[in-house]
């Protein structure tokens, strides 16, 4: 199955005019709210009727932006064809090997949320790459589009980071910065690079107890360095969250004088996994910019795949 979160932009040709990204976009929508509503009928006739209702709410999200499009672009009309090389950077996720590879019986909120984050992300990528054009007219409805999947994004996140918390029991951050101090890349960086530090030393400890969790202590080892590297080049924090941070680094992580239990010193870790991921996610919901959005995102992905990792060793 390709990679959910790809978009291929190599072969899209540059439009020719604002109704033939008109009609890109209804395609695009219309095969979404396709998708969504055989996946909830599926998930109906299985049983999962709340995911099914919340499938079928995304999809209706879809259905009603292409019907509103196709009248505020095209006055109703039907709109040009835009050239068919243009399916090819359609979203995977949507694409029929990966219907065929979802599993239904996995699929929860969060999982639905987060396919919908997906698709709005690679939406805003392809309206992105679309705006560059010097012809103004295509250009600020190319930009226009990109700037609805990135504030549906943003609320997707809130949506799927609630819901993660409800199924997981997910703690919050406590103790960590506040994600509305994060106004600029350095202040992420500066702010990740703490959490992670502290995140390989728990790591590292633990991994002397259960070797599994090796290579999950050399991943959060080398995002450790990166970020480092990518810190010196990016600046200075802000003041406030400078304060924050020390405080942080003062701060012990709970669970980690009072367990001698592997299993239950490992719950504990996996906890301060998961509020990272939260920290990542919060600011990734209400970006200071997209570069900010961007590493933020890459960051979220990274702390849900630890998570996994560290999973497997706090459930036993």
């Amino acid at each position: 199955m390709a990679d959910p979160g790809a978009t291929s932009l190599a072969n899209l040709p540059e439009p020719r005019s604002v109704a033939e990204i008109a009609a890109f976009v209804i395609t695009l929508d219309n095969r979404a709210e396709q998708r969504y509503s055989a996946l909830s009928h599926e998930l109906r006739a299985l049983g999962s009727t709340a995911v099914a209702d919340l499938l079928e709410e995304l999809g209706g999200e879809h259905r009603d932006h292409a019907a509103q499009l196709a009248q505020s672009a095209t006055g109703g009309k039907r709109p040009g064809a835009y050239p068919e090389e243009a399916e090819s950077a359609f979203p995977h996720v949507l694409s029929e090997d990966a219907a065929a590879d979802c599993d239904l019986l996995g699929l929860t909120p969060y999982k639905a949320f987060a396919l919908a984050v997906t698709l709005a992300r690679q939406s805003f990528e392809v309206y992105s790459f679309l705006a560059a054009t010097k012809d103004e007219e295509i250009h600020d409805f190319a930009q226009r589009l990109a700037g609805e999947q990135l504030a549906r994004a943003a609320r997707l996140r809130i949506a799927r980071r609630r819901a993660y918390r409800e199924e997981r029991g997910q703690p919050k951050a406590a103790g960590y910065p506040a994600a509305a101090r994060i106004e600029s890349l350095a202040d992420l960086l500066a702010a990740a690079l703490a959490i992670e530090d502290r995140l390989a030393e728990r790591l590292a400890k633990a991994a002397e107890q259960d070797g599994r969790l090796s290579s999950t202590c050399q991943a959060t080892r080398q995002m450790v360095e990166r970020l480092r590297s990518a810190r010196e080049q990016a600046g200075v924090p802000g003041g406030l969250l400078a304060e924050e941070l020390n405080t942080f680094r003062e701060s012990t992580p709970p669970g980690t004088k009072v367990d001698r239990d592997r299993a239950a010193a490992n719950r504990h870790l996996l906890a301060e996994c998961e509020r990272a991921f939260s920290f990542y996610d919060a600011v990734a919901s209400a970006p200071a910019d997209e570069g900010v959005m961007l590493q933020a995102q890459d960051l979220s992905q990274a702390a849900v795949e630890r998570i996994r990792q560290v999973s497997a060793s706090a459930t036993e």
